[in-house]
Formats: C-alpha cells, structure tokens, sequence
C-alpha cells in the first residue's frame, strides 16, 4: 500500500486526544513552567512548612508542658518548705514560754548538785526505823547532822518555789529547777523569799531542830519529776564527805 492510501484511512480519534493530554501533563523545561506547574509547586511548599509549623508546635507544647509541670512542683515544693518553716518558727514560739510555765531550764541537763551543808549523814534515803516513832518507814531524803545556825547552801540554781512551816518538817524551803525540786526541812531560819531566784552555793536558811527531830539536823530531799530519788545519787561526789 502506498503512502497515499495510507493517509486515506481513517484515523482513530482518541489518538489525538491523547496527544493533548500528554502535552498537558508533560513536564516543561525550567524556562517553560506552565501556571499549572506553579501552581503544583506552591501548593507542594505550602503544605511543607504548614508540616513544620505543626511540628514545631507539638515540639514547643510538649516542652511547655514540662516546663510547666517542673513549675508547678517548685512552686508546690516552696509552699510546703515555707509552712514547715513557718510551723517551725511556731512552735520556737511556743516552746520558751511552755518551758517558762513547766520551770524547766534549757540547761536542765547540765544541772549538778552540792552538799547543802557541812555535816555527817545520819539517816539515809531509803527505809529505815524512824528515829522519833521507832517504826520503819521509808525516808523520802537524808539527815545530815549540823549545829543549829549551820548555814544551808542551795544544792543547785533554781528558783524558790514555797517557804512554810508545818508540824512535820517545821520550817523549810521548796526550790525548783527545771523537773528537779529540793526540801529542806527543820530549819531554824528562812533566808529567802517565794519566787526568789538562787545561785548554787547561796545561804537559803540555817540548820534547826524545827518541827518532827530528834535533834539539830537537815532533812534534805531531791524529788525528779515530782518523785523522791536518792540524792546521794545526784550529789557532786566532791562535795559529799
């Protein structure tokens, strides 16, 4: 068949329409960008950074976030540290003034004690048969023999709780410090006052035969926590003979 024939058949018409859409979707030469393929190009962009832009805000709230939350713990944790010192400033407040009303000295456990008075220890602590009833009864102190006048020195600081007189211990003196108090009973005379403060070693009253005695002597009594305990026990050993 020869050429002209050939062009005589007919031809298929989708052929030509595929020609255009090919031309259409063909990829241009840089110098050759159609409004189309700029299009695509923008739009391609776009959506890029509206990626990042979304990352970067995912990144940035998840740090906020933490950031946020190590915030709040400082801030929870000063709150809590701030009412524990202002518990504590409290309670500074209230422990001088609580200790003031109980008597008890800060230097309660560097207390010592003294001989009260030169003399021999006649009478122990402990039970023993009562010199003037001749029946045993457990002594609550110990009698140390003295001359009358013999000056009674205070065994400790402290301060002068009660001075009395009655038929059983005749005149004494009751001195507190801190959860200690000291007796000292049948004496001949009183040298201090109620809520006297007094120094270890000072003269409280003079050696007696006051009240309950067989004789001139002190009943000295050291009671702890409102109970009598051996005072030989509590005595500076120096200062016993």
């Amino acid at each position: 068949m020869d050429n002209k024939n050939f062009d005589e058949i007919p031809q298929i018409k989708y052929v030509n329409e595929y020609k255009k859409v090919g031309d259409m979707l063909r990829f241009k030469s840089l110098g050759e960008k159609t409004y189309f393929d700029k299009l695509l190009l923008q739009t391609f962009v776009t959506l890029i950074i509206v990626a990042l832009l979304l990352l970067i805000n995912q990144v940035d709230t998840v740090l906020t976030n933490g950031i946020s939350k190590s915030v709040k713990e400082v801030v929870s944790w000063n709150i809590s540290l701030n009412t524990a010192v202002d518990t504590f400033k409290n309670i500074n407040a209230i422990i001088p003034n609580t200790k003031k009303a109980l008597g008890i000295d800060d230097n309660e456990a560097n207390i010592t004690f003294i001989m009260p008075v030169d003399g021999v220890i006649t009478s122990p602590f402990g039970e023993r048969v009562h010199p003037v009833f001749k029946t045993t009864k457990f002594h609550t102190g110990i009698d140390i023999d003295a001359e009358i006048g013999t000056p009674i020195k205070s065994a400790t600081n402290g301060t002068v709780k009660e001075v009395g007189e009655d038929e059983y211990n005749g005149k004494f003196v009751r001195v507190i410090s801190g959860k200690y108090e000291m007796i000292y009973a049948h004496s001949n005379k009183i040298l201090v006052k109620e809520g006297q403060k007094v120094s270890q070693g000072d003269e409280i009253a003079e050696v007696g035969d006051t009240g309950i005695a067989s004789g001139p002597h002190l009943h000295f009594e050291i009671q702890e926590n409102s109970q009598p305990v051996n005072p030989l026990e509590k005595l500076n050993s120096a200062s016993i003979q």
